[in-house]
Formats: structure tokens, C-alpha cells, sequence
């Protein structure tokens, strides 16, 4: 028996992800690229505006023989793979024309953006060392995966 998975991603992330999904026994079946510009007119108030919307994506349609070796192994491995999950990282206030209004009007503006920066940052690396940590389980479990894939 076959089981089927479709996934959409960037096309700049194609690759990686067909092999990505290939250390767990994911075999591709088709990769389509979703292009679409669509234009129109908007209006607000007395103007109207052309807007253009684009959308830009690869649909891969993947399929896994569930009758293969090591397959209730390699799928608990994809399983607990996908339960690891980075934790975001703040980014916070970014300089632009409204802090420096807002610098010029009021002084506290640049203690508020400063504290908010610091903060941010502290926080920041608390977490990345977790989610590096996270990415050595992630491959780890690829690796895995891939070995009981390819011992067929």
C-alpha cells in the first residue's frame, strides 16, 4: 500500500525540501510551480489605485510504500521530527522615520527604543542556544531516518 503527502513551499526551497522528505522514505511525484499575477484597480476615496497581486509557489506531491522496511520506525522518527519546533525569536523596533519623529518629539522615545532593543536582545540569546539544540535533534533524527531508509 502507498500513502500520499502534498506539501507547498517556496521555490527557492524545493531542494531542500525533496531531499529532506527523501531521508524519510518520501519519494517525489510531482513538482508544479504556481505562478499568478493578477491585476486590478482599487479605489479609496476620490483615487484609484492599480494593485498587483502575485502569487508564487511549488506544490511536490509525495508518495512512501508503507510496506517497506524499517517503515513504522522511519515513520516515528518523521513524527518526532515534525513535533520540534523553533521557538521565534523577537525582533522588536526597527529604526525608521517614525522613531525619529517620535526621537525628536519626546526624549523618552529613544530610552523606550533602547530598552525594547535590549530586551530583545537578551531574550534572543536565551533562545537560540534551545533552538540550536533543537536543530541537532532535527538532524539527528534525519540522519537516523536516512540510514534505516537506505539498509533496505
Amino acid at each position: 500500500m502507498k500513502e500520499t503527502k502534498s506539501i507547498t513551499v517556496l521555490p527557492s526551497d524545493e531542494n531542500e525540501t525533496i531531499d529532506l522528505w527523501a531521508d524519510f522514505g518520501w519519494e517525489l511525484q510531482s513538482s508544479q510551480e504556481i505562478f499568478n499575477k493578477d491585476s486590478g484597480l482599487k479605489r479609496s476615496g476620490d483615487t484609484i489605485y492599480s494593485v498587483t497581486t502575485t502569487i508564487n509557489y511549488v506544490k511536490l506531491v509525495f508518495q512512501r510504500d508503507t510496506s517497506m522496511p524499517n517503515y513504522e520506525e522511519i515513520r516515528k522518527k518523521e513524527a518526532e521530527y515534525a513535533r520540534i519546533v523553533d521557538i521565534p525569536l523577537k525582533t522588536g523596533p526597527n529604526f525608521s522615520l517614525l522613531w525619529l519623529i517620535f526621537f525628536l518629539m519626546y526624549g523618552i522615545g529613544i530610552v523606550v527604543f533602547l530598552i525594547i532593543k535590549s530586551k530583545n536582545k537578551k531574550y534572543n540569546e536565551s533562545i537560540r542556544p534551545q533552538n540550536e539544540e533543537k536543530e541537532r535533534q532535527r538532524e539527528k533524527l534525519r540522519s537516523e531516518a536516512q540510514a534505516l531508509v537506505f539498509a533496505r
